[in-house]
């Protein structure tokens, strides 16, 4: 049957085929593939079949049509999705009101669908999206719940926008060890409030999450959280931030990771704060060439190998070109060697010169390779690779106080 023709079920019918269980309606939706299903307004509270669930609806096969539980009220007690599979474009629970009790949709399959909880009101109960699995947008907008908590463990997502604003959640937040995060684009919690803990932990996104003008009552955990924005460029190595925006989530993500003593975390989300405001904020020559150099010698204050390997590159350079500049002639191999030898010397002697021995070797050397005499040019050489040489030590430093941080 074609979807201009398809059927559509609604009403006392759709509530008496529920009732006959899972079987009768998986029947009924494998002849009917392209059905729509109006659950509108229904109080499933006058339908309890036993005293533990509110609504079963485990195992049940939804059709391809609109699936729409719009307004409906659940009650006190279970409601049960588990399992279930929902095969049309369109899945709503608009203003639907789940009353108290824990509802689960562990494992189900949202496959191709648009779902939407706006507006949703739960009571007292824990909310599981556990291992669920999401094929098109998701909008959790405007909703309340009581208390509890709100689960997406383990869930899978081939989702591109997750609209998670303005939620009150009187309770805690789960986000973890969420799969196939790297496929969504946006994720937004913005003006949301978060009246117990929140967990946005070992998942990876291709987007920045979005938790400005946010409320955190209590413990922020974003372990493990990767954000990898996307990017744009017309060079190889002057990349910037698509969205100018995502200067601001990650200064609030840095903010939270700091709020929480996650330094790590802190170091990380700084970092990528720097990044982003390249050409948007930071547009000028000097600070652009400041900020590349930060990163690229210290990895914003995270790396030590890379000044200390910069500090050893500084070393030998130099030392070349003392070598090159000096006026003693040599004309042999071992006396050539003995001459960079003096190179090396001098030039660590303007990499270390506060230690003794580096100032009787510098001086040893300015006699053997330059007669005792120093031109403004090697003044100029000397001064600049110390200036360059404290700045990688400092550096170093910075990094070292980083990683041990208390």
């Amino acid at each position: 049957m074609s979807k201009d023709k398809a059927i559509t079920l609604f009403g006392e019918n759709a509530i008496n085929l529920y009732l006959q269980g899972s079987d009768i309606w998986n029947k009924w939706v494998k002849d009917n593939p392209d059905a729509n299903v109006y659950f509108t307004g229904v109080d499933f509270s006058k339908f309890h079949q036993d005293g533990m669930y509110s609504a079963n609806f485990k195992g049940f096969c939804f059709p391809s049509g609109v699936i729409d539980f719009s307004d409906a009220i659940f009650g006190n007690g279970l409601v049960s999705f588990t399992e279930a599979s929902f095969n049309g474009f369109a899945v709503l629970f608009k203003n639907t009101d789940f009353g108290n009790g824990d509802v689960n949709f562990y494992f189900t399959k949202f496959l191709e669908a648009s779902v939407s909880f706006q507006n949703a009101k739960f009571g007292a109960g824990n909310i599981s999206f556990n291992e669920a699995m999401f094929g098109g947008a998701i909008d959790f907008s405007n909703i309340t719940i009581e208390d509890g908590n709100l689960n997406f463990y383990g869930a899978y997502f081939d989702a591109t926008i997750l609209n998670f604003t303005f939620m009150t959640i009187n309770g805690g937040f789960n986000f973890l060890y969420a799969k196939n995060t790297e496929n969504i684009r946006e994720i937004s919690f913005k003006y949301s409030n978060f009246n117990g803990y929140c967990e946005i932990t070992n998942s990876s996104f291709s987007c920045v999450v979005d938790l400005t003008q946010t409320k955190m009552a209590n413990h922020v955990s974003l372990e493990g959280l990767v954000c990898e924005p996307i990017e744009v460029s017309h060079y190889k190595f002057l990349k910037k931030t698509f969205d100018k925006d995502n200067i601001s989530r990650f200064r609030r993500l840095k903010e939270l990771a700091e709020n929480n003593k996650d330094h790590e975390r802190a170091l990380d989300f700084h970092a990528k704060e720097m990044r982003s405001k390249r050409f948007h904020e930071n547009t000028t020559y000097t600070g652009l060439f400041f900020d590349y150099s930060f990163d690229l010698l210290s990895n914003y204050g995270r790396s030590e190998l890379r000044p200390f390997i910069a500090l050893v590159v500084i070393w030998f350079l130099f030392a070349l070109f003392y070598l090159l500049i000096s006026p003693i002639a040599t004309v042999c191999f071992d006396g050539y060697c003995l001459k960079l030898g003096e190179a090396l010397s001098f030039s660590g002697g303007q990499v270390i010169p506060i230690i003794p021995g580096s100032q009787l070797a510098r001086a040893e050397s300015i006699k053997k390779l330059f007669s005792g005499n120093l031109t403004p040019l090697i003044h100029l050489l000397t001064f600049l690779q110390s200036l360059i040489s404290f700045t990688l030590f400092f550096l170093i430093g910075l990094a070292l106080r980083n990683r041990f941080r208390i």
